[in-house]
């Protein structure tokens, strides 16, 4: 069963330019080095119904071990510890897909 991954994240400070390019660079190479992923999508906010998320993940994984697996895989905590280190704070939702 397919399962799905969103994360929505908030800094106390708009992102740089940079900062946004550095997390797009380290996301793209999430399906080469974790694996398990069947879609990726990141983005920042554009709706203003955010609720102060500036950027948001959403990952679609083969199954709930494939999901676990990131969670811990070296190149997502990367992410995980960026974030610590820039007072970001994290809403994650995960939930399984039934295949139809």
């Amino acid at each position: 069963m397919a399962f799905q991954h969103v994360a929505l994240m908030r800094f106390p400070e708009t992102l740089t330019a940079e900062e946004l390019a550095w997390m797009g660079q380290l996301i793209r190479t999430w399906p080469d080095a974790i694996g398990g992923l069947e879609s990726l999508a990141w983005g920042t906010d554009v709706s203003g119904r955010a609720q102060g998320c500036q950027f948001g993940i959403v990952v679609r994984f083969r199954d709930e071990a494939a999901a676990e697996a990131y969670q811990v895989h070296p190149r997502h905590q990367e992410l995980v510890h960026w974030i610590r280190a820039h007072a970001g704070e994290v809403l994650a939702f995960d939930f399984p897909i039934p295949h139809p």
